[in-house]
């Protein structure tokens, strides 16, 4: 009775270990899912393709960086890309403004110099030639804010960022090492049982 005790334990005892190196396999076998990330990749025909790839398939740069986890790079490129916008569309409309102000000017055509104190004719061109003044220096500063928009760093990461990058998300998703389960018999002239080995 104390022996069929002692092999019932020894019987839940295995069946414990090996449900959790089973386990422990299935938990490596999904890791393994994870697609590698790759820049360029050499078809069966030898043809090198050069781009950005998620497994077998091609992406664009964002795709690439979120697949990678690395939403902080994404959020860069997306705030200079804002900001480039920003400065291109704010200096059109500066520049545009600064023209129609110049060239919607008074003319002095109608101007007279009547008998008295002042001269309208010569304070007309002076008012007229400040206004064009303002208008041209308004419409160069829009133009420099269209220029600093179009040559600004759009903050996307160099080949050498992208390596590091696809670098370190392969490792992070390598799988762990296989799990092995070696159930053999084990015999004496006292005992008979089972040898369980588990390799992780």
């Amino acid at each position: 009775m104390h022996s069929a005790k002692i092999a019932a334990r020894r019987t839940a005892l295995v069946a414990s270990l090996v449900s959790l190196a089973l386990a422990r396999g299935a938990h490596a076998d999904d890791a393994t899912t994870t697609l590698p990330l790759r820049l360029g990749m050499w078809d069966a025909a030898g043809w090198h393709h050069d781009g950005l790839f998620v497994g077998d398939r091609q992406v664009d740069l964002d795709e690439f960086l979120r697949a990678a986890g690395r939403l902080d790079v994404v959020d860069r490129i997306d705030q200079r890309r804002r900001l480039r916008l920003g400065l291109v569309v704010g200096g059109a409309v500066v520049g545009l403004g600064g023209l129609v102000y110049a060239l919607t000017r008074a003319s002095c055509d109608g101007e007279v110099n009547e008998p008295g104190p002042g001269n309208a004719l010569e304070d007309c061109t002076d008012a007229r030639a400040q206004r064009g003044l303002l208008g041209t220096l308004t419409a160069f500063a829009g133009a420099g804010l269209i220029i600093g928009g179009v040559t600004a760093s759009d903050r996307r990461p160099g080949r050498a960022e992208l390596r590091a990058i696809a670098r370190a998300s392969n490792r992070g998703a390598a799988p762990a090492a296989d799990a092995a389960v070696v159930i053999a018999p084990a015999l004496s002239p006292r005992s008979a049982g089972v040898v369980l080995t588990l390799a992780f």
